[in-house]
Order: C-alpha cells, then structure tokens, then sequence
C-alpha cells in the first residue's frame, strides 16, 4: 500500500497555478488592450482629423500616425487622442501603452477620404436684362455651396448675403465674389444686358416749307442704335426750349413723340426771325425716365433756290429749281437765257407751288448760261444763275486680247460709257477674219452682250489677230467716229513656280500653273526626289502641278502647256520658325495672351485660340462651338501676332493657341492644304488655385516651406490658424514660411481680384526636398537567346522623379543598395544586362545626405522559334494551308489575317509575326510555290526499227512558279527526262505526273515497224502481212506491195486485215517481196519481207 501525503499535493498545486498566472497575466492583459479610430473626412483643403480611444490600456497611452505607404516616418507621435489638419490619405495608427512593465502596441489603418467640393461657378447664369435699372443676376453654381454672395464692383454694387439673386440692377459689367464656408473665395464677371434700346439723339435741319411767314418747323431725329436687339418704346416726350434773338425770354414747347422700333422723325413749330441767327435746346425722356439733351441748336433760315440738274437718256439734261425756307406760291423769272429756252413749256410758269422743272427728251437743257430771280408768298426776293455745260463726247472703249496657245484667236470687248450699243459694224480687219466670219463690211450686232444693270458690251471670240476698225452706233442713233483696235497674237506666258513652306519642319511645297500639260524635275538637291523625276501624275485637271514634302534646295523644272515647253529653276526653303514668345497674363476676369511669332509660313496665316469644351474637343472659348475640322471665328477667337491680345473675357479652363496656314498639296484639285500647330497651351484660372505645399528643407517635420499657388499676381500669403486654433504669419507676396514648427496649419492665398484660396496642412505630411518615386519594371525580350539585352535606363526618369523640378535634383541607377546608399558606381544609361534589380537614387543638388531611393526590376523573357518549313508547294488553283505552331496567343500573317493559319492559292512569300503569352515576338518567312497541272501538248516518236525508237513527250507551258513533272510508260518506272529511248515496236501509255503528287495524264503511243515475213500456210498463225497497230495509230495509212521485179501486186489501208500471199485468189511463191508504206504524215517507207509456205 502506498500512503499519499495529500496536503503536501495541495500546496505543489497552488504554486503551479501561481506561476501560470504569473507568466500569461501580461499576454491577457495585452490581449485586451484595443484601438478605435474615429475618421472625420476632409471637407475643406487639409481639415482631416483621427480621433483614438482605447480599451484597457495602462496609464498612459503614445500615438504614431503614419501616411501610408510610409511606414518609418510619422505626421503625429505624441499622447493627443487626435490628429487634425490632414488631407486625404490612408494612415496606420499605432498607439502604445506600458501594462505590468510591458510594452503593448495595437494598430488600426483608417481612410480619410476627399470630400471637399471646389467652388466653380457654371457657364450658364441666369440673367435677366434691365430695362429700366431692373435687371436679374441668379448665380448658378457648377460645383460647391457658397455661403455667401457679393457684388464687389459695378454700375451698383450689393453686400453680402445669403441670397444668390441680385435685383433691381442696372445694366453692365459687375463682379461677383462667392465665398464657402471653409472660407474659400471666387471671383468672377458678368456682363449684364439690357432690353432698352440704345438712343442718339441729333437734331435734322429745317423744314423747308413755313407754316407761315414767322414760323418754322425745326426737325429732330432719335435712332436705336442696337435695332437688331432692342425696340424703341414710345411716347418720347420732346421739350423744346427756344432762345429768341437778341435775349428775349425762352418759349418752352412740348410734345409727345412716336416712331417706328428703330428710328423717329419729329417736328416743332417755332417762331421764326428771318436773317437772324437764334438756337433752341432739345429735352427727350424715354418710358424709363431716362432723358437725352440736344442743346445749343442753331436756326437761321433765309429764303434760297437752289438749281440743279435731272438726267435724262442719251446725256441730255432737264434743269430743277429748288426753294427754300419760303411760303408759296414762288414767283421764277427768267431774266436772262441761252437762245432757243423756252420756259413757258412748263405750264406752270411763273408761279409754281414748290419746285420747279423745266425740259424735256424733246427739249432738252440747252448749253448757256441761265439767270433767274425768284420770290415767294413773304415778299423775299433771291436772284440766281446756273451755267450749264455739255458733257464731254462719249468715246467707245474696246480692248483685245489673245490667250489661245492652240489656234491662236483671240478676242474683243469693248463698251460705251453710259451707253448702250445698237450696231457694230467692222470695215477693217486682218487676213483670215473673212474666211472665218464672212465678207467686210461685217455686222457684228449678234455679239453685243445685254448686260443688266450695266451698260451693254460686245464681246467677240475667235478672230484672228492684227488691226481692226469698227463703227459703233448707240441706241440714242449716234455713229461714233471708226474706231481702231488690235488683237494681239499670243503671246507666250511661261509659268513661274511658286513655292511656299509645307507643315513639317524642313520641308517645303511648290506649285506651277494652270494650263501645265507635263512637269518634270530634271534638278534636285541630294535626298529628295531621284531625277528626272516625272511629275505629270501630281497635274489636276486644271493643269495645276503641285508637290509637296520636299527637301529644301535648288529644283530645275521642265515645264510644258501644250504649246510650248521651257525650264524654270527656284529655291525651295524649308519650313522653319525664326522665334517664338508666346505668353498669357491672368487679370481679374480675364487675361493678355502676348503673341509674338515670326516663321517663313505666311500664306492664310492665321492665329486662332480655343477652349477645351470637353475631354479632348475644342472650340469657342465663349460660345463652346465645337472645332469640326475647319477653323474660323464660328469655332475659334483670332488673335493678332506680333503684339499684345487684351482683356479676353472667358471661361476658365485649358486653352491652346493654334498657328494655321496654307501649304500646296500634291495633286491636290484645290491646290493647297490647311496646316495647324499647336503653339502654345495654357489653364486659365479665374481665382486662386493652391498646387500644393513643398519642403525647403529635407524633411517635413519642421523648418521652412513654399507654397506654391497660381492665380491673378501679385497673390497675399497668410498662416491664420496653427493646430485649429487663431494663429497669424502675415507674409505678404512672400510664399515661403521659415521656421516653422511641426503642427497643422491654414493658410489663404488672397488676389487682388478678391478671390481666396485655403488650405490646411501638416508639416509632417511635406512631402520631402527630393523623393524617388516607384517606376514599373522593364521587361523585355530575349531576341537573340543570349541572355542579355540593352535597356534605356532613362526611360525610367518620368516615373521615379513624378513631376520634380529635375534643375535641383540629380537622378542616377545603381546595381546594388548599398552603391545607391553611397551615391558611387551610378550604371550608363544605356546598359545591358540579364535579369536583375536596378536601384534609383534621387539625390537634391548641394546635399549628400538628402537622397531617396526605389527600385525595380529587369526581367528577360525568352522569345521562341517557330518550327514551321521555309518552302510550301501548292497545285495549281488549289488551296494551300499554311498552319504556325500554337504555342502563341496571337497571330498576324503579312496578309493580315491574324488566324493561326491561312489558306493561300498564290506564290509567293508570306510572313507570319506570333507573339507568346510574355509578349515576346517571333516571325517566320516561308515560300510557297505553285506547281503545275501536268497537260501533254504533243508526242514526237521515231520509230520503224527493231529496238532503237524514241518517244518524245511535250508538256504545255504553265503559269504556276513550279513546273516539275515525271514521266513514265508504264506507269511503274518513272524519270525526269521526257524522252524514251531504245523501244521496241509496240502498244505504249506515256504518264506524265507532277513530283508533289498535283496530279497525272496518260495518253497511249504507238510505235510501229513491219513483219519481216509470213506463214500463209492454213495454220492459223501469220496467215497475212501487215502494218501492226496501223488502224489504231495511223488510220489513214497506205500500203503497197511489190514482186522483186516491181509489179504491184496489191495495197490496202490501216485498217485491212493485210495480205494474205494470193493474187487473183492464187497463191504467189515463197520468196522476198517488196513493199512501199505512204504513213499518215506524208512519209514514205521501203522495204522488203519474205512470203514462206
């Protein structure tokens, strides 16, 4: 039995347990110790903020916040339980605590987003224009919320309010300002338009007429200026305030005046002082109660007659005689005229009720001089005189001409000055007009040309050249004096080249013409085209040669119209800018864009400025018309080189300045084309727009900072607040801030224009002096399997700087860390290598210690080889499939089907270029031939011999690149020679086939000889003689057989069953007998046989 000591098992517990608890109490405690992190989003620029708490923590609690992806350098490390002034991001929080003498840490990641709304104003107010000072301003907003509107400048201006309407305004151009409630202010224009017309108002003389013989009529006129837009709205009221001569008091007259919508005409009666000099002033008030003054309006009036002359046909003249500032009746007297006027014709005479008219088409104005004395219903007396003088004679005027190379006719036209002709005659003309017209005298009316609302011309074509005399007769019967004129012959009018600049840089244009038949350029400079060079296919049907693209130099042309031929030699300079200084100004509401541009392109040159209406489509900055390929003022605003474009008022936004001309084009009908080139881009920017916050010194804990912001200069820089509290750095112009510790701070940018820009930042967020941004890895191809290849470090630069200013930074490549760390060994730009890690360093100028590094990687993939065969052979019009091997995911044949295979009929080369799933290329060139049908053309044999005859095979000719064929005669044997030789007489089946098994003929041959005996002897075998296989081979076949003295004894054809030794049914005797074969070629055979019994 064993006894147990149970209290000592007790205590041996206890101690366990309390040993347990002393090693797991900490991993408990630390198990329960969490972080929450509250986000408050960015609503206004840098106003961010993390709020922490947590659970279980010991008595004090630190806080590292980071901006993800840096880990190692933190915004905020402090006991604070937020973190305010931080712009959108993601940030690790890491809050410590200390429980039991142990250090526990718990970590949260949190988000802030960008919730800040910009403010921008629309294109698109609300306006509604003023009549009478009562015009509508509604503020429309793309994007954001002000909190505040104001009218800062204009006719009127308006405090701040809550409102976005404005009332009660009168019409023009005002600025308004709307700030938002983190305090950010934009500032635009509006011009605000007006319904009320536009008035002049101007007084319009006397009327001539009195109402009596003290008074007068005064006339005054009011036009709208803008009648297209605006109506005139009546009743005018009209007071006329007359000042008498000599200072008596002033008479008032008033009276309401109406008209038409865009003009009136109106009339007050006044006292009238005659002969002597008295003014009036002119009060008008609209419907609006706005009023116009005309003051200081002369009256004097006298009683007058004027003269004058009226037209009549054929140049004669009537004589009008005009009264003014009279009451009628007016008494004319004549008291002095040329011989032969008679006044009296006018019924009227003496006495007349206004004007008076005296002649007629039957009695005209005579030349002379006329005195008259004149007086109306006043008693006022004037006395005149008008000398008439006659007109100059009228001569005809003809001209002629010759342009015709080919027949050399030319032309004549010809007029009478305010005349029309009735008849043309030509008496004189030069040798050939009458073979071609008809005997002289000539009548050439049937060429007079009516011509509506102008004088009638001859106009005559296809006369022969030398002098003419022609005699013109108008249709007032006047016979002009003959009149002598010339059709020159043609003359030789050699064309010129002009040349002009092309779109390309260095490159230039040319164009001779019109009526060119041939062009060719026999001179060139090295480089362009390869003379002689024809260029009679670039000639349009105008006969306008054009070229372009050519290099700049000296060209030789030889020219040709049809009727002549002749060489032309110019230079051709190059497209090339001499200077270019183009800049832009913002203002308040607007901006100077300074365009000074000088370059040898002048012909339609043109300076056109567009906006971006949306993503990648320009137009008119104001109107938003979309550019659709010709440029004009529907879809762009000109601008004037070589000086200073002020005050364009449009919207913000980015902005291009195009540059167009006219270059000639090769070929073209038109003859020229539109170059363009985009000079110069900009971003207008109507406000303040804060880019950003840069470091000045390496690191953004603490130090000096710029801030960098654009807008109307010069701008105002203020720190008004530190970690969210009050806080003031007033700076001025000067955008760097020195000294400043590590907190959050708000900071407004003012312009002049009243715009505010604002922005909240964290010193420990300043992005630092110099930063070595992540760029992809370089990935490449294998070409030749060596397992290295070039690589363009400098292609990596735009990534890894990301927008630094690379005067202050130098960049360099390193193959390890540690190298890139010390700044030694930096890589050539150009260098090669197998696959590897490349190290960036970024390094700010001046500084060893200030640098920054990333990297990343060179990878080689290997490219493949296609196993494909390099010759194909196809049969003549049959498909041939040429299959690449499928190891790749895309294919592209130099067909252009991009199908793993392709199906050809045509020889030729093909090319097919595969790229595999690394994106490495292959290419493979393979011939395909086509082979030939075999077809037999003819059969030549030699035969009649024992063993020694031939066969000769012809095959008929092919178009397929391949022409192999075998050839065979019994379909077993087969050879590449097409003749056969030491035969045997006999049946034979001549193949022919094509070696890649296209296809095969056969056609049968026979080669034929004689028997050189017979057995006629009844025993059934050689029974008769004849020519084997002849009714087969040569139907037509003759033969004649002979004794041995040449008597014929019989003949037959191929197709008898030949001789059987009998004559007259009489058998012949054993002996040798002769023959003569007739073969059906015309050929003759002779030989012998033996007759045996």
């Amino acid at each position: 039995m064993k006894i147990v000591n149970v209290n000592y098992g007790i205590t041996l517990l206890k101690r366990v347990l309390f040993l347990l608890a002393l090693l797991t109490g900490p991993t408990l405690l630390a198990q329960n110790f969490t972080l929450s992190v509250a986000t408050t989003h960015e609503t206004c620029p840098g106003n961010g903020s993390l709020q922490f708490s947590v659970q279980n923590a010991g008595t004090s609690v630190n806080y590292k916040v980071y901006l993800l992806p840096n880990s190692t350098t933190p915004v905020s490390n402090n006991s604070n339980t937020s973190v305010s002034g931080l712009q959108d991001g993601t940030y690790l929080v890491v809050a410590t605590t200390i429980i039991d003498g142990n250090t526990v840490t718990s970590q949260q990641e949190a988000i802030i987003n960008d919730n800040t709304t910009p403010l921008i104003f629309s294109e698109e107010w609300q306006l509604t224009p003023s009549f009478c000072n009562d015009g509508v301003i509604t503020v429309v907003m793309q994007s954001g919320s002000p909190l505040l509107y104001e009218i800062t400048a204009g006719p009127s201006t308006a405090p701040a309010q809550a409102s976005d309407t404005f009332t009660g305004l009168p019409p023009g151009l005002y600025t308004i300002k709307a700030t938002d409630s983190c305090g950010t202010a934009i500032v635009t224009s509006q011009q605000l338009g007006t319904t009320a017309p536009t008035i002049l108002a101007m007084d319009a003389g006397l009327v001539g007429l009195l109402p009596a013989c003290d008074q007068i009529t005064v006339l005054n006129a009011i036009t709208n200026l803008d009648p297209v837009n605006t109506d005139i709205t009546y009743p005018f009221t009209a007071q006329v305030t007359m000042y008498p001569p000599g200072g008596g008091a002033p008479q008032v007259f008033t009276s309401d005046v109406y008209g038409l919508s865009d003009s009136a005409l109106f009339g007050q009666t006044i006292p009238f002082y005659y002969g002597q000099d008295y003014s009036y002033d002119l009060l008008l008030t609209d419907t609006c109660g706005t009023q116009f003054m005309v003051n200081d309006v002369d009256v004097y009036g006298v009683f007058g007659v004027a003269a004058t002359t009226v037209d009549l046909p054929c140049g004669f003249k009537q004589l009008k005689l005009v009264p003014g500032i009279y009451v009628p009746p007016v008494n004319i007297t004549f008291t002095s005229v040329p011989e032969d006027f008679d006044p009296t014709l006018n019924p009227s005479y003496p006495n007349f009720g206004g004007e008076a008219i005296f002649g007629d088409e039957d009695h005209p104005l005579l030349e002379g001089t006329y005195n008259y004395t004149a007086t109306d219903a006043c008693g006022n007396t004037v006395n005149g005189v008008y000398v008439h003088i006659a007109p100059p004679p009228v001569v005809p005027g003809i001209v002629g001409t010759n342009t015709d190379c080919d027949e050399n006719l030319g032309k004549l036209v010809g007029t009478i000055t305010s005349r029309d002709i009735a008849e043309v005659i030509i008496t004189e003309a030069p040798e050939g007009f009458e073979d071609l017209f008809g005997p002289l005298p000539y009548d050439g009316s049937s060429f007079i040309q009516p011509i509506e609302g102008d004088d009638d011309r001859l106009y005559m074509t296809g006369l022969p050249p030398g002098d003419y005399v022609i005699i013109f007769t108008d249709t007032c019967d006047e016979v002009y004096e003959p009149y002598e004129v010339t059709v020159p012959p043609y003359d030789v009018n050699q064309r010129t080249p002009r040349p002009r600049p092309d779109c390309q840089e260095g490159f230039a244009t040319v164009a001779i013409g019109s009526g060119v038949s041939a062009v060719t350029i026999t001179v060139a400079p090295p480089g362009s085209v390869t003379t002689p060079f024809d260029g009679s296919q670039y000639i349009d049907d105008e006969g306008n040669f054009t070229l372009d693209g050519l290099l700049p130099g000296t060209y030789t042309f030889e020219i040709s119209d049809g009727c002549q031929s002749y060489t032309k030699t110019t230079n051709l300079v190059g497209y090339a800018i001499t200077s270019s200084d183009i800049s832009m100004t913002p203002h308040c509401g607007a901006f100077d864009i300074s365009l000074y541009h000088v370059s040898n392109a002048l012909a339609g040159l043109n300076f056109w400025l567009q906006r971006e209406i949306t993503p990648g489509n320009w137009g008119h900055p104001a109107t938003g018309e979309l550019f659709t390929g010709s440029y004009g003022p529907l879809n762009s605003v000109g601008l004037t080189n070589n000086s200073i474009n002020y005050t364009l008022i449009y919207p913000p936004g980015n902005y291009r300045i195009v540059k167009v001309y006219r270059a000639f084009e090769s070929g073209d009908i038109a003859m020229d084309k539109t170059c363009e080139e985009i000079l110069y881009d900009f971003q207008y920017i109507d406000g303040v727009s804060i880019l950003g916050v840069q470091s000045l010194t390496c690191t953004g804990v603490s130090g000096d900072v710029q801030i960098n912001a654009i807008g109307v200069e010069p701008l105002i820089y203020t720190i008004t607040h530190k970690n969210g509290d009050p806080f003031t750095i007033a700076n001025g112009n000067n955008n760097a801030f020195t000294g400043l510790e590590s907190a959050a701070y708000t900071v407004t940018v003012d312009d002049p224009c009243g715009n505010t820009g604002v922005l909240t930042f964290n010193m420990a967020e300043v992005p630092s002096l110099v930063n070595a941004y992540n760029a992809p890895n370089l990935i490449t191809c294998d070409l030749d399997g060596d397992g290295t290849e070039t690589f363009n470090l400098s292609s990596q630069d735009a990534y890894i700087l990301n927008g630094q200013d690379t005067t202050n930074i130098t960049l360099t490549y390193h193959a390890s860390y540690a190298d890139a760390d010390s700044g030694v060994s930096p890589l050539p730009l150009s260098y090669t290598t197998g696959p590897t890690t490349i190290y960036a360093r970024t390094e700010y100028n001046g500084t060893m210690t200030c640098h920054d590094i990333s990297l990343f990687d060179i990878i080689l993939n290997q490219s493949g080889e296609m196993n494909m065969e390099d010759f194909y052979y196809t049969c003549d019009g049959t498909e041939l499939e040429l299959i690449a091997d499928p190891s790749y995911v895309s294919y592209l044949w130099s067909t252009g089907a991009t199908t793993q295979s392709i199906f050809v009929t045509e020889a030729g080369e093909y090319k097919v270029t595969a790229i595999n799933s690394q994106n490495c290329i292959s290419e493979k060139t393979v011939q395909v031939f086509t082979t030939a049908l075999p077809s037999i053309s003819q059969i030549t044999i030699q035969d009649w011999s024992e063993t020694e005859n031939v066969i000769n095979v012809a095959v008929e000719a092919s178009d397929a690149s391949v022409q192999n064929f075998e050839y065979s005669i019994d379909g077993i044997h087969w050879q590449d020679e097409n003749i056969f030789t030491g035969l045997e007489p006999g049946s034979y089946n001549v193949f022919v086939r094509d070696v890649y098994g296209c296809d095969w003929v056969s056609e049968k041959v026979f080669l034929l000889t004689y028997p050189k005996f017979f057995t006629p002897n009844g025993d059934g075998i050689n029974e008769t003689w004849r020519i084997k296989f002849a009714s087969v081979a040569e139907p037509d076949l003759m033969v004649y057989i002979y004794d041995r003295y040449g008597k014929l004894i019989t003949g037959f054809d191929a197709r008898s069953i030949g001789w059987d030794g009998t004559l007259n049914d009489t058998n012949l005797p054993a002996t040798d007998y002769w023959f003569v074969v007739r073969r059906q070629n015309g050929k003759e055979y002779r030989g012998h046989f033996s007759l045996l019994r």
